[in-house]
């Protein structure tokens, strides 16, 4: 407040008066506003203490977090482990070889160890239906050829032993490389 607010307020107050009311005044107002300021900095130290211990507090919760989150991926793939293992067994004992399965294997794993052991016992129905299909139509394919004849045709033999005949009237050699065909198709090396 200022010594023209209080001259107005006042209008016969001397100037004694006055300088005293605002002497007052001022002290009371330095007395609310330390009091003020000291409470002011006793709540932001309060604050402060707060926010430290929460910052505490959200670190260790968030190492706490990571510890879990790394369980749980250390446990997800220890999973995975175990049915890859049991399924690669099972793939073994149907009688399947690796070259066979080993590109399939990463696809049919899983951290669940029922899906994959479900997907390895499809894999395996499905490898032995194709293989008795194949069975099946390899036997049908070999009752319907005709027996093989042992060595070669004989059209083959009988063109070289004309080819011996002819060579007979010619050079040496002729008869050689003639005699060598014979030899050659006869399968009598």
């Amino acid at each position: 407040m200022t010594r023209e607010e209080v001259k107005k307020l006042m209008p016969e107050a001397t100037d004694e008066q006055i300088s005293a009311f605002l002497t007052a005044h001022h002290s009371e107002i330095d007395k609310k506003t330390k009091g003020l300021n000291e409470s002011l900095s006793a709540l932001k130290e309060k604050a402060d203490l707060y926010d430290k211990e929460q910052a505490a507090k959200l670190s260790e919760q968030e190492k706490y977090q990571k510890l879990i989150s790394e369980a749980e991926a250390a446990k997800a793939e220890s999973m995975r482990l175990l049915s890859r293992t049991k399924a690669e067994a099972k793939l073994l004992e149907s009688g399947l070889s690796k070259e066979i399965y080993g590109g399939l294997l990463d696809i049919i794993v899983s951290d669940d160890e029922a899906k994959t052991l479900a997907a390895t016992e499809a894999l395996i129905k499905s490898f032995s239906a194709n293989a008795a299909t194949a069975a099946a139509a390899a036997k049908q394919e070999a009752m319907q050829t005709p027996p093989p004849v042992g060595g070669q045709a004989p059209n083959a033999l009988q063109a070289a032993q004309e080819q011996l005949k002819n060579a007979a009237n010619g050079s040496i050699l002729d008869i050689i490389k003639a005699a060598d065909n014979v030899v050659s198709v006869d399968g009598k090396n």
